[in-house]
């Protein structure tokens, strides 16, 4: 060990002192601060007595010094307090104020209207396809015709499936390149605006726990990546199932209402069961990205501090303060976990509910002559493949809701107004 300063090196078992590049003393600590006149006791001596001026110094400036730190620092909490106040105040008013998020996507999207104009038209017109397929499959008839006309109807059927498919095929290819062009665009759009803001933030907004490196990459990473979910291709499907639905049930109204009537009840309880999914999603999200932000926040520290770690031994405290934070997560969404399962097998159950409630209650039209059994098997369809429809907008609840929560995050960080803002050019010129 090398130091100039004697209470470093007094422990040592052996001490060597340095004059002018060569050794003029050298024992243990007692030996040599015995010896009358070494320059080892000389420099004890002057370092005891340089201590003992500025103990005297330092007694005589002790109350005015404690009482500027103490005003200083009661100054600082002030302005941090009036900061987060301000900070609090101005998000409340934009959030009273703010659009729909969907709708300000979609005006960050604007610059790909014409392939949102795209997609969403290939959604409508896919919308037809369930519809289409029903009435081919239930006006089809064989019955009571010869060998010619039994060959000649097969072949006209078989025909406009294939028609049919084509047509179909083609429209979802233009829908889904449409609908992941405009998305990609998007998050690009709103990776780089982020990063932005977060470049114009005041120093002090990085000094929060909550806006540390590990938690500001992980929103750069993990928002723009859920937002896409609800912005690229997977808008398409969700908008196609829609579309699918409403025609379903506009069409089972034309043929029979009285059935249809069966088919809509189920379906606006599975609508339900969605949106309680969606928010409950958004909300668990919300509170996942908290705790996973700590836990990214302390992987970067321990990874940026991997030397100190290893030298001090704390592997097993860090990985234990990582597991922990973890768990954190795990307890919060076994709930909501449990409320997904149940949601998920009401939606499957929906489907044999309706099914056997609309056979029910097709005998009796069918008894009192209200209806044909065509009728009655094309009603059957368009319920089957609207329910489908809405199942797979079902297993989507989760990545919508957690698309939701990360485009508020973001645009609570676009609304925000640092307290120093080095790119505006509002103030006094000097």
């Amino acid at each position: 060990v090398i130091a100039h300063r004697l209470t470093t090196i007094q422990n040592a078992d052996y001490i060597y002192v340095l004059d002018k590049g060569s050794v003029i003393e050298e024992g243990t600590h007692e030996t040599l601060l015995a010896k009358e006149g070494g320059k080892y006791q000389t420099m004890i001596k002057m370092q005891q007595s340089g201590k003992t001026i500025d103990t005297q110094d330092g007694s005589v400036n002790m109350t005015k010094a404690v009482a500027e730190d103490e005003e200083q620092l009661l100054e600082r909490v002030r302005l941090l307090s009036e900061s987060e106040a301000i900070d609090t105040n101005r998000r409340a008013s934009t959030s009273v104020r703010r659009k729909s998020i969907f709708l300000r996507l979609m005006k960050m999207n604007s610059p790909e209207w014409i392939f949102i104009l795209i997609g969403c038209l290939a959604c409508l017109l896919g919308g037809l396809r369930a519809p289409a397929f029903s009435i081919l499959f239930a006006k089809t008839e064989f019955n009571d015709c010869k060998y010619g006309d039994l060959r000649r109807r097969v072949v006209i059927t078989c025909g406009l499936f294939i028609l049919t498919g084509a047509v179909f095929m083609v429209l979802n290819f233009f829908q889904f390149v449409a609908f992941g062009i405009a998305g990609a665009k998007l998050v690009s759009r709103i990776r780089s605006k982020a990063f932005g803001c977060f470049l114009r933030q005041e120093v002090a907004y990085f000094d929060r726990p909550e806006n540390s490196s590990g938690a500001v990459c992980t929103r750069l990473s993990s928002n723009a990546a859920a937002i896409q979910d609800m912005a690229g291709s997977r808008l398409g499907v969700i908008c196609q199932a829609f579309s699918m639905s409403i025609f379903g049930i506009l069409l089972g109204l034309y043929y029979s209402w009285k059935l249809t009537i069966i088919i809509v009840t189920p379906s606006v309880i599975v609508m339900i069961a969605i949106t309680i999914q969606i928010r409950l999603s958004s909300w668990l999200k919300t509170q996942s990205d908290l705790i996973y932000s700590q836990a990214t926040t302390l992987a970067v520290e321990v990874i940026t501090n991997m030397r100190t770690v290893k030298q001090l031994s704390m592997e097993n405290q860090v990985s234990r303060q990582y597991s922990n934070m973890i768990d954190q997560e795990l307890t919060l969404s076994w709930k909501p976990e449990a409320l997904y399962a149940a949601v998920y097998g009401m939606n499957w159950a929906m489907h044999s509910l309706m099914l056997g409630l609309l056979y029910r209650r097709a005998l009796i039209l069918l008894e009192n002559n209200e209806l044909d059994m065509s009728d009655v098997v094309m009603v059957s369809a368009f319920g089957m493949f609207a329910l489908d429809a809405l199942k797979v907008v079902g297993m989507l609840a989760r990545r919508i809701g957690a698309s939701f929560s990360a485009a508020n995050a973001i645009f609570d960080l676009f609304d925000r107004i640092p307290t120093i803002n080095n790119g505006s050019n509002k103030g006094q010129e000097l």
